[in-house]
């Protein structure tokens, strides 16, 4: 059997596993009070550990904890996030030799200290606290308190803290923000001015607003930001700080440096004490002026004025040294404080100034002008202390006049693309070397009359490439729209392939050359050609077949073939009849009119397929040129000045055009059978390729034009070697479907067949006559002869009026027949 202390040990065992609270646990495990007063240290971390190592793994819940009976505790570290539930209440009030006191992420309202005078660090981050009372806790070093839920207070409840080097008083947890719960703190930061020792400042989406002036020199880290909070008014600091750069990763402290330096020097400077006398903040203006301004306009005498009241003030060549800060001028439009030795100008209470004249100062940064974003006329020329880029301008959207000369501003004029009311810019004797082509649109004068060593003399020597330079009576200017036209037509030129262009257009022409021409049809193909009309001459390309097309043609010359066979039988029964000499001309002359007709078919059907042959072979290298063309326009991007990128454009829109036209599937391409389906609608509008070759040429025109008498060199392409360098061979050959010698065989045959119709108008009512009447009326009767006539007419109707055309072949028929087709009088 077990012994009881086997026993009393199970059930201790069992007892504890059954414990579902902190409270119950921490109870359970120092059951006497000489077991609590023995514990310095409460780590919810080290129950956890403890707990798994006797096979429990579930979390103990956290509600209320009461600590009175542990009065020696000097470490209490209980994280919501290791507990089941969190913490919502705690009773620490009789722990006196408290030192560290980390609660984060439990839901503790409210946490009584009273008696902690030794707690040196607090860490509460993430709980509902709404007010804490740390009167009696001096000792704090540490005291983290985002993220929870202060009602509006200000920062005095920590101002007695002078020992503190950590103070977190922010809200930075977007989901609690959104649920209306964060830290109210508001006011000023003075109330932190005796803390001598602070290192670390958090006040992130807080409404703390004013006294920078007031934060310790100690700081190292200052976090200020409203970017979790938009209108949080801490963005007023935020906005202060940034007027001096960026910050890193938004800790501000560097900047606060720099905001403090300047804030010293602005209160010590002998401008800003002649500025007090003159201009006093509380009081009238005490000095009179000319009423007349530097602009030439009027209203700048401001004697007995208060500071809010001046719209206007000069205090230029007053021998004003130092930093000058305009406060109280909220009303202010227009500012002439030149010809000083002003080195900084705080104008952040003067958001409505609309022109600066402050040349001819010593200003070393321009980082106080960023609030001014309504300003339209800048004059800041002659400080030769103004080392920096052009940022510190991005700000000034309506700025139509910059004046910057005499200035060692460097770098590229790229931040000014954005200033879109810009008109004229003075960069004369700067360090800016590069980025004309980012000025706005709506800036049309560049001054820029350099000298070296300035930098600035690479962007003057560029825009006097452009020969666009202009004298005025007493300065001269760049006329900056013609060095845009003159280098859009410079990037264009540089990269069209100008050898390409002129051999895919030569090709074009090829093509055009040979299917655009006035069709030429042989003798015996004229029934076909005379549907042509004087306004719509049919072209080679409009009556050219496919092979479908060509197979009836092949029937004309075996119904000729048959008409020589009648003539045989026709000379047969003449010569056996009334006429034995005319009969035996004809059945003599036979052969040879059958030999004709059988030469007429091959010729004809052999024709019109080599000619179809022809045209493929010419179709596949004017798809190729042309799929040529489309990759390279494809690969230019086309501005909008310049006459070379006009041209372009114009080629562009008639190449798209033509792919339109004809890329039945979307493919971005045109194929041989998209080609061929729409041969009679490209026979039909064969002048939009035409155009494609005058916009070839314009372009081509204009770039050749550009280089032997453009403004600018041109970056020369780089040469192409091997077979890839030559121009493409031209496969388009002009060849004869006919030769010479079956022209002169063709000749020799009409020759002998109109001496037999001569010789027979001669007589009248011949028995071949008779015998042709006979034939005629009979003919519907013979097959091969029903068969001409059939396809020929269905020939006729395809390509026109089908009655005209009948006609018309009937007229040819009886003209080319070698017998007369009626018995009245001759032929």
């Amino acid at each position: 059997m077990e012994n009881n202390r086997d026993l009393e040990q199970k059930d201790i065992q069992s007892r504890k596993r059954n414990v579902k609270t902190l409270q119950k646990w921490l109870d359970n495990r120092y059951p006497t009070k000489e077991d609590k007063e023995k514990v310095k240290e409460i780590n919810i971390k080290k129950i956890n550990q403890e707990r798994e190592n006797q096979g429990t793994i579930e979390k103990l819940f956290g509600e209320t904890l009461d600590l009175a009976a542990y009065p020696n505790l000097e470490i209490v570290w209980i994280r919501g996030e290791w507990l089941k539930t969190p913490l919502t209440n705690l009773n620490v009030n009789n722990c006196e030799q408290l030192i560290w006191l980390d609660l984060r992420n439990n839901q503790l309202t409210n946490i009584n200290l009273t008696n902690c005078a030794n707690l040196e660090k607090l860490q509460c981050v993430g709980n509902l606290l709404v007010g804490l009372d740390l009167t009696n806790n001096h000792q704090l070093k540490e005291l983290w308190l985002s993220n929870n839920n202060f009602s509006e207070q200000d920062l005095t409840f920590v101002s007695h803290l002078t020992d503190l080097k950590g103070l977190s008083l922010g809200s930075y947890d977007q989901v609690r923000i959104q649920q209306d719960i964060y830290n109210r703190f508001h006011g000023s930061l003075e109330p932190l001015k005796s803390l001598t020792k602070l290192e670390r400042l958090y006040i992130r989406s807080a409404d703390v607003n004013d006294g920078l002036e007031y934060s310790p020199d100690s700081l190292r880290d200052f976090y200020c930001s409203a970017k979790e909070r938009p209108g949080a008014k801490i963005k007023i600091l935020e906005q202060e700080l940034r007027k001096f750069g960026e910050p890193n990763n938004y800790n501000f402290a560097n900047l606060l440096k720099a905001w403090k330096a300047r804030k010293k020097e602005f209160t010590s400077s002998p401008a800003q004490q002649w500025l007090d006398k003159w201009y006093p903040e509380e009081g009238e203006c005490q000095r009179g002026t000319a009423d007349e301004g530097w602009d030439g306009s009027y209203g700048w005498y401001n004697e007995y004025k208060k500071r809010e009241q001046i719209t206007q003030l000069d205090i230029n060549n007053q021998d004003l040294e130092g930093g000058l800060r305009l406060k109280g001028f909220t009303n202010l439009e227009k500012l002439n404080c030149s010809e000083n030795q002003l080195t900084n100008l705080d104008l952040s209470d003067c958001p409505k100034l609309t022109g600066l004249k402050c040349d001819q100062n010593a200003l070393n940064n321009l980082a106080l002008f960023q609030t001014i974003d309504k300003l339209r006329v800048l004059l800041v020329q002659n400080n030769p202390n103004l080392s920096q880029d052009l940022k510190i301008f991005t700000s000034f959207r309506e700025l139509t006049h910059l004046d910057i000369s005499n200035c060692p501003f460097g770098g590229s004029l790229r931040p000014l693309e954005n200033l879109n009311k810009l008109e004229i810019i003075n960069i004369s004797n700067t360090n800016l070397r590069e980025g004309l082509e980012f000025l706005p649109d709506s800036c049309k004068k560049v001054y820029c009359n350099s000298n070296y060593p300035y930098q600035s003399t690479k962007i003057m020597e560029e825009l006097d490439k452009s020969k666009c330079l202009v004298e005025e009576e007493n300065n001269r200017h760049y006329e900056i729209d013609k060095w845009r036209v003159d280098r859009a037509n410079n990037v264009s030129a540089s990269i069209i392939p100008l050898e390409r262009l002129f051999v895919i257009r030569s090709n074009l022409k090829q093509f055009l050359k040979r299917w655009d021409k006035e069709y030429e049809g042989a003798w015996y193909e004229e029934p076909f050609s005379k549907l042509k009309s004087k306004e719509n001459k049919p072209t080679e390309l409009s009556k050219l077949k496919n092979p479908n097309e060509i197979n009836s043609y092949w029937y004309i010359g075996e119904s000729g073939q048959w008409a020589a066979r009648g003539v045989a039988v026709t000379g047969g029964v003449l010569a056996a009849t009334t006429n034995p000499v005319l009969g035996g001309v004809l059945a003599a002359s036979s052969p040879v009119v059958e030999v004709f007709a059988s030469q007429m078919k091959e010729r004809l059907y052999e024709a019109k397929q080599a000619k179809w042959d022809q045209f493929i072979d010419d179709a596949d290298m004017f798809l190729d040129n042309y799929h040529e063309l489309l990759g390279i326009l494809k690969k230019i991007k086309v501005g909008e000045l310049g006459a070379i990128n006009q041209e372009l454009k114009n080629l562009q829109e008639q190449v798209n055009h033509f792919l339109e036209d004809y890329d039945e599937d979307g493919n971005g391409e045109i194929d041989m059978e998209e080609l061929t389906n729409k041969r009679d609608k490209l026979s039909q509008e064969l002048k939009h390729l035409r155009a494609i070759v005058v916009a070839m040429e314009k372009v081509e025109d204009k770039v050749i034009n550009y280089q032997q008498n453009g403004l600018v060199e041109i970056k020369e392409e780089s040469a192409e070697t091997g077979e890839n360098s030559q121009s493409q061979p031209n496969k388009l050959i002009n060849e004869e479907t006919i030769s010479k010698e079956n022209l002169n065989f063709l000749s020799r045959t009409i020759t002998q067949i109109k001496g037999f119709v001569q010789e027979c108008e001669t007589k009248q009512k011949c028995p071949p006559c008779l015998f042709w009447e006979k034939y005629q009326s009979k003919k519907a009767e013979t097959k091969p002869v029903e068969l001409e006539k059939t396809i020929v007419e269905e020939q006729l109707e395809k390509e026109g009026n089908p009655q005209e055309a009948k006609s018309e072949y009937q007229a040819q028929i009886i003209q080319a027949q070698p017998f007369p087709s009626s018995s009245k009088g001759n032929n």
